[in-house]
């Protein structure tokens, strides 16, 4: 029996400035950090022009910290979890994080 995909919420830090950025991934935390950086390095027209991919480029990937604030069981769960640390961290602040959006808005691809 294979067992239920977990959810992440993660938080990256940049250790300086202390702004945080939070997301949500079924991937590993660190897994899905290599893919901010790569994205963020790889800047197209489609990604890398956040706020976040900037600080990444501009800092580089030793600038940040990482850490793991909570794991769910499902999605509809980790949605809400995301929005929830979003709105309770304040990271959609500019002087606090690097979120552009409220979150909790992430749909699985297809299979």
């Amino acid at each position: 029996m294979k067992p239920a995909p977990r959810w992440t919420i993660y938080c990256h830090q940049h250790r300086e400035s202390g702004r945080l950025y939070v997301g949500l991934t079924r991937l590993t935390m660190l897994k899905r950090w290599n893919r901010h950086v790569y994205s963020a390095m790889a800047v197209t027209k489609q990604n890398g022009r956040t706020h976040f991919a900037n600080a990444i480029r501009k800092y580089g990937r030793e600038a940040f910290s990482h850490e793991i604030l909570e794991v769910c069981s499902d999605l509809e769960v980790a949605n809400l979890a995301e929005e929830c640390w979003i709105e309770l961290l304040d990271t959609r602040n500019p002087e606090k994080g690097f979120n552009l959006m409220k979150g909790g808005e992430h749909v699985p691809h297809p299979v």
